[in-house]
């Protein structure tokens, strides 16, 4: 029984590094998981929702797709949230 598939695509990426545009690429792992509708839904986890990682999470948000994450402090996980995001606290230096 298949319950979804793996597929690799290229997310670009630009932002301002120094004195000019720096266009990057990232190369990252995303699955197509079937509801309990007919429907497939695109979801993505990213660990540590910083710069880089809230560019990604919009990018694949305004695709469609459904976006979980994590950061360390209770502020920033209100202002995920009410960007749209699920989030959960996790501090590396803190696991429990």
């Amino acid at each position: 029984m298949e319950i979804g598939q793996i597929r690799c695509s290229q997310i670009c990426l630009r932002h301002r590094h120094g004195h000019g545009n720096v266009r990057r690429s990232f190369g990252i792992s995303m699955s197509t998981t079937p509801t309990l509708s007919t429907k497939s839904e695109n979801r993505i986890f990213i660990l540590g929702m910083g710069f880089v990682g809230q560019t990604l999470a919009r990018k694949l948000q305004n695709q469609g797709w459904v976006v979980s994450g994590t950061c360390t402090t209770h502020v920033k996980k209100k202002k995920l949230e009410d960007m749209g995001f699920h989030v959960h606290l996790f501090d590396a230096n803190y696991p429990e």
